[in-house]
């Protein structure tokens, strides 16, 4: 039952976001502004995440490739620490606009629940490591990250800056 509320947890398909502008469309002078105020607020926060959470998965093939109790051990330390990092400034990122830059920041708010999600499952795993466990980590990880890359790259895209802080 755990492993199904985990699976599920971290499995979560967030809304397809209609109204998004395509690359390239031209972002209002309001918008672009409101997009570099958020970056200027948000940005070291979003900083933040992104490298605490990029560690994961080089943890993880760490342990795909010689699961000891040591690499285990390391994927659960890592994982716990992007958890507490994500837990200390995920409040930031709770209150969504409107709009296009509305459904980045939503998409930003679902990615960090998802991670979350994923690093307690990386801690779980530690208990009781499986292929199974990993794959479910895994996979709630690379969803969690594709929903951070499409909100932080539409953001940085309607300031019109560059490098946003992907996974």
């Amino acid at each position: 039952m755990t492993a199904l509320v985990l699976m599920l947890a971290i499995t979560a398909v967030s809304p397809v976001r209609a109204g998004t502008p395509a690359r390239g469309a031209a972002v209002s002078p309001a918008e672009e502004q409101h997009a570099r105020s958020w970056i200027r607020v948000h940005g070291a926060a979003a900083e933040s995440i992104a490298s605490s959470v990029s560690i994961v998965p080089l943890a993880m093939r760490v342990v795909r490739q010689s699961s000891t109790q040591a690499n285990v051990n390391q994927l659960g330390s890592v994982a716990q620490t992007a958890q507490e990092g994500i837990e200390n400034i995920r409040a930031d990122f709770t209150s969504p606009d409107s709009g296009s830059l509305g459904n980045a920041e939503r998409d930003i708010a679902l990615a960090i629940r998802d991670f979350k999600a994923a690093m307690e499952a990386a801690i779980a795993y530690t208990d009781n490591p499986s292929r199974e466990a990993l794959e479910l980590v895994s996979t709630g990880y690379e969803h969690a990250a594709a929903e951070w890359n499409r909100g932080i790259r539409t953001i940085w895209r309607l300031g019109h800056q560059s490098t946003p802080p992907t996974v």
